[in-house]
């Protein structure tokens, strides 16, 4: 029983800082994307690298020429975002623009091929469709600060997701 309140008295210091992060995160969203972009252009410059060193000592040769063009591709992309950020972000907002609307289209659709919770899946289609045009119409503006933005809320709502829970818990 006091480790369950010892764990759950952390996980709600855990929520408590998500949810601050969150605040910083959308309070400075234009700051949050270019860390974003940059975190993942060196995620992908050094996995690329992982994954050249990889096909070079892999027992198996096979795929040994896919294993190098994947790396070869990752090195690239991850320079490419840490040379030219702005364009990075361009190219991750249309990306995300893009899969907002066609998954809002999909959603609103699939919605009519169940009985039940049709309404709040139009709903949620609806939302997200509205989402990716609305970044849409403020294109390239809206690159400087959407994915800040949106990481920002995900991880406030993540925040008061785990709080919430577990203060139901107690």
């Amino acid at each position: 029983m006091a480790e369950q309140k010892k764990s759950s008295g952390a996980l709600i210091g855990l929520g408590v800082i998500m949810i601050i992060l969150g605040l910083l995160a959308i309070a400075m969203p234009i700051g949050t994307t270019f860390a974003i972009t940059f975190i993942l252009g060196w995620l992908l410059l050094f996995g690329g690298i992982i994954q050249l060193i990889y096909a070079f000592t892999s027992k198996s040769l096979g795929g040994f020429a896919l294993k190098i063009l994947l790396a070869i591709i990752s090195i690239i992309i991850g320079i490419f975002m840490l040379a030219n950020p702005i364009p990075a972000l361009l190219t991750l907002t249309v990306l995300l623009t893009a899969f907002l609307i066609v998954g809002g289209i999909f959603a609103i659709i699939g919605a009519f091929a169940v009985q039940q919770g049709r309404g709040i899946m139009v709903f949620g289609g609806f939302m997200s469709l509205l989402l990716g045009i609305l970044i849409w119409s403020q294109m390239p503006i809206s690159s400087m600060w959407v994915i800040g933005l949106l990481v920002g809320l995900n991880i406030l709502f993540s925040g008061f997701t785990m709080l919430a829970t577990e203060l139901s818990w107690r």
